[in-house]
């Protein structure tokens, strides 16, 4: 597998659409989410991604957390809340930086 990929690929490009984090503990227990090609291309079984909303309520990207191996549902919503942290952090960060 290569550094890039289909932009239908993956699960980001469903965050983006939805605007709301995507937490999946284990990615084949989603018959939504199973087929997707990056599962067995990359080996991802656990995948937790959040939206970069600007002001604007534009979608800038993601911020997102995989892992070969899935995660019991306590820890799944930890990594859940640890990536809408972070992603929210980046956006206060782009915020204040100075516009040049």
């Amino acid at each position: 597998v290569g550094r890039t990929m289909s932009r239908d690929h993956g699960w980001c490009p469903e965050v983006i659409a939805r605007k709301k984090a995507l937490p999946l503990h284990d990615v084949h227990a989603s018959p939504r989410f199973s087929g997707n090609p990056v599962v067995d291309a990359v080996g991802i079984r656990s995948y937790f991604g959040a939206p970069l909303i600007h002001d604007s309520g534009t979608v800038l990207g993601t911020v997102c957390v995989i892992d070969p191996e899935k995660r019991p549902l306590s820890e799944a919503r930890r990594l859940r809340d640890i990536v809408i942290n972070a992603g929210v952090r980046v956006m206060d960060h782009i915020a204040r930086a100075p516009v040049r």
